[in-house]
Formats: C-alpha cells, structure tokens, sequence
C-alpha cells in the first residue's frame, strides 16, 4: 500500500516511518509484557487480543479509500515457484530477494535464543527481558523513524542497507564476547540500529527495482522470504544452541556477511 501510494524516492522514509510505527510497539510491548508477567501468560494473551482487536476495527472502519498513485494492471506471470524463479533471475530483484532471506536468518539467530541467551547469561527473568526488549525497541524506532531519512537523503538506499547489514553482522559477532550485561545493552543497541537502517532500505530497493504492476508481487516475495527464514532458522538457532551458545550469533554474523556481500555486488 505505501508503494503504491507514495513517489519512489520518497519511499524508503515513508517505509522508515512504517517500521518506526511498529518498533515503537516493540517498545510499549515488552514494558507491558513486563508489567503483565505478574498476571502470568493468560494476561498477555487477553491484551495481544484485544490490541489485535482494536487494530481490526482500525483497518476495516479507518482506512479510506484511495487510488494508487501508479497504474496496477494484473501481472502476466502466474503465481507459484515458477514466478519466484523468474524474480530471482532479475539481477536486482534477485540478490535483493537473497540478501532479504540470509539477513532474515541471521535476525532469527537473535531473536530465537536472545532470551535463552540473556538468562543462561546475565540471570534476567521476565521483567527484565521486558525491559531489555523495550531498550531494543527505542534504538529501532529510532533507527527507523529518524536515522533511515538521514542517511537517504544522503545516500542512496543501496548504501544505507549495506551500512545496516554490515552493523548486523558486527554487532552479531559481538555479543557472544560481552563481559558484562552493559556491554550486552550496547551491542544490542547496535543490532536495532542495523535492523532499523536494512529493513525498510531493502523493501525501497525492491519496490523501485520493478514496474508498478509487479511492486505487490516482489514485495510479497520479498515477505515470503523472510517468512521462510523465520520458519528454518529457529531450529538451526536450537540445534547450535544446544552445542554451545555461542555458536548461533557466530553463525547468523557469517550469514549477515554473505548478505553484505551480496549486496555490494549490485553495484
């Protein structure tokens, strides 16, 4: 929707302003998570529903109706593997598809044993995971919100995403060897910063990479691919875990790296 109705070099700040909306829910989220821990896991279901209620009534009675600003007619290629492996074959569409699904499973990395991580590490309970997300979700509203329309004024959204995924990977490498919880804190700062600054740059670099037609069609794929990760990379966290807890930052920094390389490849 926000491709379709916004100008293309406009595109990766309003997609910023999308993923500040929801990492400032990232933000309220954890600090209600925590608060509502003393009511145990029940509490947290009933407000996620009734949130995810209100967000209903918001999408069906709050949002009016509006052309594109760019003709949509259907696309000529079917729907299935088949039009995946046409997109992967496009130069741009195709790396960037790949780099979204490698930086996706190095995110998995962090956000499938982070907490298992920080309470074998640092002994935090619920209450203070809540308050560790809460941190992350500050940086990466900002990120997000601020940073990204910075820096693409700047540069180009190619280079913005290169710089995020390049933070990823460091910061990834990196919290393995935290001597303390402050240190932790700040690698983790450095990790929302880079996710902030990729996300909406890659999902810019895709949308203006096709016709206006094919943008929902790449823009799903694009989702599918992180979709994908978040379904394989969590029992790859788990089994590397398992060996040692380090290995799964190790892993997921080499797979950020990869996608860095990936991307400087597109020029």
């Amino acid at each position: 929707v926000i491709a379709d109705h916004t100008q293309p070099e406009k595109r990766a700040a309003t997609l910023g302003s999308l993923g500040a909306s929801m990492g400032l829910g990232f933000v309220v989220g954890p600090a209600l998570g925590a608060v509502l821990s003393d009511f145990g896991f029940s509490g947290a279901c009933f407000t996620a529903a009734i949130a995810l209620g209100l967000n209903l009534l918001m999408v069906q009675f709050g949002f009016a109706e509006r052309a594109p600003l760019h003709s949509s007619p259907s696309s000529a290629v079917p729907p299935g593997l088949g039009q995946l492996a046409q997109y992967l074959q496009r130069p741009i569409v195709g790396r960037v598809l790949v780099a979204c699904f490698l930086s996706a499973i190095a995110l998995t990395a962090l956000r499938g044993s982070f907490p298992m991580y920080m309470q074998d590490r640092f002994l935090l309970g619920p209450r203070g995971l809540g308050m560790v997300f809460t941190w992350i979700g500050l940086f990466a509203v900002f990120s997000q919100g601020v940073l990204v329309r910075i820096l693409v004024r700047r540069w180009d959204e190619q280079r913005v995403a290169r710089l995020g995924i390049a933070l990823l990977a460091v910061c990834l490498g990196l919290l393995p060897l935290v001597p303390s919880l402050g240190a932790a804190l700040a690698v983790v700062a450095g990790l929302a910063l880079g996710q902030g600054l990729f996300i909406p740059t890659l999902t810019a670099v895709l949308s203006r990479a096709t016709s206006a037609h094919e943008q929902g069609i790449v823009l799903g794929l694009g989702q599918s691919a992180t979709a994908l990760a978040r379904s394989l990379g969590p029992v790859s966290v788990g089994i590397l875990y398992d060996q040692n807890m380090a290995l799964p930052y190790y892993a997921a920094a080499v797979t950020a790296a990869v996608a860095l390389l990936i991307m400087y490849g597109l020029g």
